[in-house]
């Protein structure tokens, strides 16, 4: 898995990406080679344990993202709410929006009541 950590630096330029991706994989052939060295389990069950390992990682990793999206993610606000951080044009824009939903509204009732009178 390391040699994927460290060929990350080859995504900052696309058309290198791929060596990130071949170190990942070479990265998963080591795993392959010292789990029997390092864990010591039946020779007939090397695949097995490799196969699991690398699901229970997979899982692992799907869990960790999860939590720390919860964590750092800023959380949403309905349309009407607005973040501490609301810039002006988005408070300007509301406050217009606002005020030509009341202008439509006063002519609405105005077209209502010429209706009325006729």
């Amino acid at each position: 898995m390391t040699p994927g950590y460290i060929a990350g630096v080859f995504n900052l330029i696309p058309s290198l990406a791929i060596l990130s991706a071949l170190a990942g994989i070479y990265g998963l052939y080591l795993l392959y080679l010292g789990l029997p060295v390092m864990k010591k389990p039946d020779p007939a069950r090397v695949g097995t344990y490799f196969i699991v390992s690398l699901v229970l990682a997979i899982v692992a990793s799907i869990i960790l993202q999860v939590i720390v999206r919860q964590v750092v993610s800023p959380p949403v606000y309905p349309q009407a709410q607005f973040s501490k951080n609301a810039t002006n044009a988005e408070v300007e824009a509301a406050k217009l929006m606002e005020t030509s939903g009341n202008i439509l509204k006063g002519l609405n009732e105005k077209l209502q009541e010429a209706s009325k009178q006729k």
